[in-house]
C-alpha cells in the first residue's frame, strides 16, 4: 500500500459529524455542544499525552492495537472483513496509528494521521488516512471542513481501529462500505439544526480515496458472473449523514442516524448505500462520570450496484476462446444486512458486550450469506489501555460454520482528537 498525495477541491469545505462517543475509548462525541479545545495553561501529563502539545497548537496522538488467537478456518481470510481484523493464527499487529490535531483557537483545527498493519507477508504496509483542516463556530451554526477524511455515515465509517467496540470490523459495514470503510478526498459541510433536540446535517462532495493495493478475501475470490470488487467507489462520490440526539433525562438518551452514498463504481457506474440506525444509551450517574452503564444500538443497510459482467475497465482481459464472444451482461444487484449489539459495563474498568450481525449476500458477484455471533469481556487497566477477550461464530455462505477466539490489547496515548 502506498501513499498517495491529497487532493483538495478548491477551498477548505465542509465540515461533518465527529464519530459517536464510545463508553470507556477515547474518542471524543460528536454531538457535543463543542469540540473540546485544550487550554495552554492544562498541565501536560507525559504518560497519557493529556494535555501535551508544542506550544498549544499541535497535539500528538499514538495508537497500538494487535490480537493474539486461533480460528477453525483453514484461512483466516475467510472469517475476516475488514483491514485491521486479525489476520492470522497467533499473533497480529492489527493497528499502528500515527497522528497529530491542529488547533489554532476557536475557529481553526486539522487533523492527520498515518496507519499501518503488519500484513500476512509480514512487511509494513501503511497509509495516511487522513488529513484535513476545518474551519467551526460560523455564523448559522455552519461548520467547514476540506482535505482526505472518511465519510460520516452509519456508526462506524469514521471510526478508527482504536475506538472499535469491538476486536475486529463490524460484519455489516465491513461487507458494504469496503474492509477500510469509504474515504473522500473533497469537502462537507454541517449544519447544526435549530432543533429542540441536538441534530447536525451533513453533505460531503468529492473523489473516493481509493487505495492502491487492495486486500482481497476469501468470498470474493471465487469465480463469479459479476466481479464483487467493482462495487467499490471509485470516483466521485457524495453523502448524506443525519444525526439527532435526544436526551429523554440525566440517564436515558437516544441517538439516531440516517445516511446515504452514491457515486461511481469500478464498472463504471453507479452505486448506492443508505443505512439508518438508532442507539440507546443509560448510564447510572447520568452526566457525571463513573456508575454503571447500558448501550444498545442497532443499525440496517442496503446497497444497490449498477454492473456489468466480464472484466471491470482497465483490467487485462484474459484471452479465453470460450468467452471471446459472449456478450455483457448489465443488471442491478442488491444485498441488505442487520446489525445490533449491547454492551453493559458493571464498574468503570469491566465490560462485557454481545454483537449479532448478518449480511444477505449477492451470489453472482461473489459475496456469500454471512451471519457473525460475538460476545466479548472487556477489562481497562487503565484509561489508556485495554484488553479485550472475545469469541466469534461465523456462519459462511448459511452452512459453514467457524470458530475464532481472540484477545485483543489496545493502547492510546494522547488528548482527544479533533474529529
Amino acid at each position: 500500500m502506498q501513499q498517495q498525495t491529497i487532493n483538495v477541491c478548491g477551498l477548505l469545505a465542509f465540515l461533518s459529524l465527529a464519530p459517536l462517543a464510545y463508553a470507556g475509548d477515547a474518542v471524543p462525541s460528536l454531538l457535543e455542544a463543542e469540540d473540546s479545545l485544550i487550554s495552554p495553561e492544562a498541565r501536560a501529563n507525559l504518560w497519557t499525552g493529556e494535555g501535551l502539545g508544542l506550544g498549544g497548537i499541535l497535539f500528538p496522538h499514538l495508537h497500538v492495537n494487535s490480537a493474539f488467537g486461533t480460528s477453525t478456518a483453514d484461512s483466516i481470510d475467510k472469517v475476516t472483513i475488514g483491514h485491521h481484523d486479525p489476520n492470522r493464527e497467533g499473533f497480529t499487529v492489527q493497528n499502528i496509528e500515527l497522528g497529530t490535531s491542529l488547533r489554532l483557537g476557536e475557529y481553526v483545527e486539522g487533523f492527520a494521521t498515518y496507519a499501518a498493519v503488519i500484513d500476512q507477508d509480514d512487511q509494513w504496509s501503511g497509509v495516511w488516512e487522513e488529513a484535513f483542516l476545518k474551519v467551526k463556530s460560523l455564523p448559522g451554526g455552519f461548520e467547514l471542513r476540506g482535505g482526505r477524511y472518511y465519510n460520516r455515515f452509519g456508526f462506524y465509517n469514521a471510526v478508527h481501529p482504536h475506538g472499535y467496540l469491538f476486536v475486529d470490523k463490524d460484519l455489516l459495514e465491513g461487507r458494504m462500505l469496503g474492509e477500510d470503510g469509504f474515504a473522500t478526498e473533497g469537502g462537507e459541510i454541517t449544519w447544526r439544526m435549530p432543533t429542540p433536540f441536538t441534530s447536525a446535517l451533513s453533505y460531503s462532495y468529492g473523489r473516493a480515496f481509493v487505495e492502491e493495493e487492495e486486500h482481497g478475501h476469501g468470498e470474493e475470490e471465487k469465480e463469479s458472473l459479476f466481479e464483487g470488487e467493482g462495487a467499490a467507489f471509485v470516483d466521485e462520490i457524495h453523502s448524506l449523514h443525519w444525526l439527532a440526539k435526544y436526551d429523554f433525562n440525566d440517564f436515558h438518551q437516544f441517538t439516531g442516524h440516517l445516511s446515504a452514498a452514491w457515486g461511481d463504481n469500478a464498472y463504471g457506474l453507479d452505486t448506492r448505500v443508505y443505512t439508518a440506525g438508532l442507539e440507546y444509551l443509560w448510564r447510572e450517574n447520568g452526566y457525571e462520570p463513573g456508575g454503571r452503564h447500558l448501550r444498545w444500538r442497532t443499525g440496517l443497510m442496503t446497497r444497490d450496484i449498477d454492473a456489468i459482467s466480464g472484466h471491470l475497465p482497465g483490467e487485462e482481459e484474459e484471452e479465453e476462446e470460450d468467452h471471446e464472444n459472449e456478450p455483457a451482461l448489465q443488471s442491478s444487484l442488491l444485498e441488505w444486512g442487520v446489525s445490533s449489539s449491547v454492551h453493559y459495563g458493571w464498574h468503570e474498568s469491566w465490560e462485557a458486550g454481545l454483537g449479532a450481525s448478518w449480511v444477505e449476500g449477492i451470489g453472482n458477484a461473489g459475496f456469500e450469506e454471512r451471519m457473525r455471533l460475538s460476545p466479548l469481556i472487556i477489562w481497562r487497566p487503565t484509561a489508556d489501555t485495554n484488553l479485550k477477550l472475545q469469541y466469534n461464530y461465523d456462519r459462511l455462505d448459511g452452512n459453514q460454520d467457524e470458530h475464532s477466539v481472540w484477545l485483543g490489547f489496545g493502547f492510546n496515548w494522547g488528548d482527544s482528537e479533533v474529529r
